[in-house]
């Protein structure tokens, strides 16, 4: 399976074009470092695949002290580890699982886990779509949803989720920091996950407006093909 997959993804690698432009200039608040965003991993580049940019350094060497528990109002505490994201993702190279709350009571669930390599096949293998069944949740719905950021907007895979009268929303995609998609290089699966406290429309304005959009910065006048 490895093989194919890997095979599969190296054609896509070869209808590479140009390289990934140069980030505007930016100030010393916000670096504005260029990362590839998509709803879709090795197996399939979308039209959904965006160049985006963000105050962070969001390598895998560089996480997960790159990104502060503190952003903007939102404040970030550390979250035990899940027990079972050794055994998913073959003990990821990055594995960041924190809770930020702001001043107005919103709580986002954030996690981030990276992997270079044939370990970062793992990544794509386990989504909260097919894995939050297995802990009881029911997938309500599924869809590519559209992040503002800047003039311009990144996606993400959303999912609407309820158990025992709970509802979860989740947004989440891949990002890589390298045009050709790399596997030696790695990549990051990006998650981000909110009870809907109040209604489901406050709930995803928070997730995009109010939290993601103090990560990221602008979207790249740039596509692959």
């Amino acid at each position: 399976m490895l093989l194919a997959t890997a095979a599969v993804a190296a054609f896509y690698l070869n209808r590479a074009g140009n390289p990934l432009p140069a980030a505007a200039p930016a100030s010393v608040d916000d670096p504005g470092t260029p990362y590839v965003a998509d709803v879709e991993g090795w197996y399939q580049i979308t039209p959904q695949e965006r160049a985006v940019t963000t105050r962070f350094d969001l390598g895998l060497s560089a996480l997960p002290g790159s990104l502060p528990m503190q952003i903007g109002a939102w404040r970030g505490s550390t979250l035990p580890p899940s027990p079972d994201i050794a055994e998913w993702f073959d003990n990821p190279q990055v594995a960041i699982e924190r809770q930020y709350v702001d001043d107005s009571g919103d709580v986002m669930w954030l996690a981030i886990f990276g992997s270079a390599g044939s370990k970062s096949y793992h990544l794509f293998e386990h989504t909260p779509q097919t894995c939050y069944p297995g802990t009881g949740w029911n997938i309500l719905r599924q869809d590519v949803d559209r992040i503002p950021i800047g003039d311009g907007a990144i996606y993400a895979q959303r999912g609407l989720a309820v158990k025992d009268g709970q509802r979860l929303l989740v947004l989440y995609w891949y990002m890589w920091d390298n045009f050709e998609r790399d596997a030696e290089r790695g990549v990051l699966s990006f998650r981000l996950t909110a009870p809907i406290l109040t209604d489901e429309a406050h709930t995803l304005q928070a997730m995009k407006a109010g939290f993601l959009s103090q990560i990221f910065t602008h979207v790249l006048d740039w596509r692959r093909f």
